[in-house]
């Protein structure tokens, strides 16, 4: 069985830390292994202006098993597939019990400042960066403005 408990303790560590960007974090009709976080776009990025809602879905093993992240806010990013916006992410990939949630939204936070090409989905954003960053973040910012001026 989940243990609902930490992953509470959890939510609200990261909801009550000094992470400027982080809005608030709540479960999803009152489902204590689905919660929501929202939080404002990296300064100084493509993603600065955007207010972001991504949803974690954890197992009925967890944490012996990751959680699931998946963007609710459309995203064009290389390692987010389209059209069902998961995160591609090490810290998800190669789970350990030990990591924290705070941790993966750090981690998401970094590859929107830092995206990475390696292990990314293969999607039109990554062939993109690849090819001309320019383009790219344009195309980024294009979905900020168009899909991330609201909460999710």
């Amino acid at each position: 069985m989940a243990d609902t408990k930490r992953i509470a303790d959890e939510m609200n560590k990261l909801k009550n830390s000094n992470y400027a960007s982080i809005r608030k974090t709540e479960r999803i009709n009152n489902n204590d292994l689905e919660w929501k976080v929202v939080f404002d776009g990296p300064e100084e990025t493509a993603y600065e202006y955007g207010i972001f809602s991504l949803k974690f879905i954890f197992p009925n093993d967890y944490p012996t098993k990751g959680p699931e992240g998946i963007f609710i806010t459309p995203m064009f990013h290389p390692n987010v597939s389209e059209p069902n916006q998961h995160i591609c992410i090490n810290l998800l990939n190669n789970w350990d019990p030990n990591r924290t949630i705070e941790e993966v939204v750090l981690g998401i936070l970094d590859i929107m400042i830092n995206p990475h090409v390696e292990g990314a989905y293969g999607n039109e954003a990554c062939k993109l960066l690849g090819e001309d960053k320019d383009k790219y973040y344009d195309k980024v910012e294009e979905y900020t403005f168009t899909y991330a001026q609201n909460e999710c």
